[in-house]
Formats: structure tokens, sequence, C-alpha cells
């Protein structure tokens, strides 16, 4: 499925498979050209092996307009696979968090910025797949959820880790939005420590966190500031119903913030 770099021509778009952005298990990305607007960056999502899901409210997500929100342009069915055009960016907030970690200033502008795109996605009622630092995407400084609304494209894959997930995704138990606030709370201590706050080789390792923080609240035991202490430990907590709002959240984080 990657041999041909042969150009793909759908409608004003061609996506450059001679240019590979990145790739998962159920995608490639591929810089793209708009022949009627060549001086926005857009990129090419290309899943495998598929076809556009009666589900995809693709009508919906083009209609969304959020900085913090990863734009998409259109979508198209390929041979056996299906593309979406999307919004080119720069990076993402793992390769920002290689280089040097955030500060609790940072910490708390990435947090504002997430609160800003996931209340649209409240306001349409979209779902987000799997949030982890990977993808958070910056364009211009600015922090984009990605992977939002798609959900239907991708396929169940046996054995697949996902270190980042709430437990009631790990162990598939009833699911709300406040499966988002677990995992927001990993990647923004992921953000000021790169690094989990376990040690991760396999799920094994996951599971051992989970009966942890299930038998003994987690408690951030290293160096950090007390409200970014208090804030994450309120987010992970492996009882559902216990961890804080989203709503608590966003009054929480707009108070702390006028301070800050």
């Amino acid at each position: 499925m990657i041999k041909d770099k042969s150009p793909i021509q759908k409608g004003n778009y061609i996506i450059l498979r001679d240019k590979l952005i990145g790739k998962g298990r159920h995608s490639f990305i591929y810089d793209c050209i708009n022949e009627l607007d060549k001086q926005t960056p857009f990129c090419a999502k290309i899943f495998f092996n598929t076809t556009i899901p009666r589900t995809l409210q693709f009508d919906k997500l083009k209609n969304i307009n959020n900085t913090n929100l990863l734009k998409y342009y259109e979508i198209f069915e390929h041979n056996k696979d299906v593309i979406i055009i999307m919004e080119k960016c720069d990076c993402n907030l793992k390769n920002i968090i290689d280089k040097q970690p955030l500060s609790e200033l940072d910490t708390y502008q990435l947090l504002r910025q997430f609160l800003s795109g996931y209340q649209t996605l409240i306001d349409v009622d979209l779902d987000l797949r799997e949030l982890k630092p990977a993808n958070i995407l910056v364009k211009n400084n600015v922090y984009k959820i990605s992977n939002y609304g798609i959900s239907s494209l991708y396929k169940v894959v046996e054995g697949e880790t996902k270190p980042f997930s709430a437990p009631e995704i790990f162990y598939e138990k009833e699911q709300t939005r406040i499966k988002d606030i677990f995992s927001l709370g990993l990647v923004l201590y992921f953000g000021f420590y790169n690094q989990l706050p376990y040690t991760y080789r396999s799920a094994v390792d996951q599971v051992a966190f989970f009966r942890q923080i299930k038998s003994i609240n987690f408690e951030i035991k290293k160096e950090i500031p007390l409200n970014l202490k208090q804030l994450l430990q309120s987010m992970i907590i492996y009882d559902p119903s216990q961890r804080i709002k989203i709503e608590e959240l966003q009054l929480q984080f707009n108070i702390e913030n006028k301070v800050i």
C-alpha cells in the first residue's frame, strides 16, 4: 500500500505520496497541495482498506471553525482507501516536550486551549479518539486537538496499547466524556515531566498502575507547584465519578488563570 509514490489527484487537491509526514497503525499522512490555494499548507490522511462509514458526519466536521481544533476540509474514497484533507501543522505536542518539558505556565496555556477546543466538541456532540501528546498538534504556537469525530474510520486492532487511556477504556466499561479528563491529566503530567507517572513497557504495567491508584489515591511525590499538583491529582483518579468534572475544571482554571 506504500510502494506506489505517484501523486493522487482528488478535485483541486494533489496528494504527494513521495512526501510522507507521519504514519501510524491505521493511517499515513502525506503533504498535499490545493491547486486553487497554493499558499495554504494542507495535508492528507489516508486510511487504508476501508470505505467512508455511514455514521461519519463529515459535513458537521467541515463546518467546525475553532482555532484549537484541527480543520478538516474534504473526504474522498480512492480505490480501497479513504482520504481526509486537513490543515497542515508544524509539529505535535510530543515533539515539543521531547525538546523541553512544559513549564507551569505552559501547562496552563495548553489546558486553556484544550478546553476551548473541547467545549466545541461537546457543543456539537462529537467524540474524541485517543487523547495523547502526539494527537495534539501545534501550528503557529497554537494547540489543536486532532482525531475528533472520526473514530468510525479506525479499525479495532487486537493487542493495541493506549498508555494514556482511562481505566474504563482499558477494561471496556461504560464510558462518558469524563474518560478524557483522565487522559488529559496524563497528558499534562507528561508535558510537565516528559514521562508518564508509571513506567510503561506493556499493558501489564498499565494494569499495575490502575490497580495501584484504585487502592490508593494517586499522589505526585516529585517536585511540582502546589496548584498544578492538586489539579493533576483531581484528574488522574481511577473512579470516573470521583474525577473533577469538565465544568468544574473550566471554572477552576478560569479563576486560577486570572491569578496567574
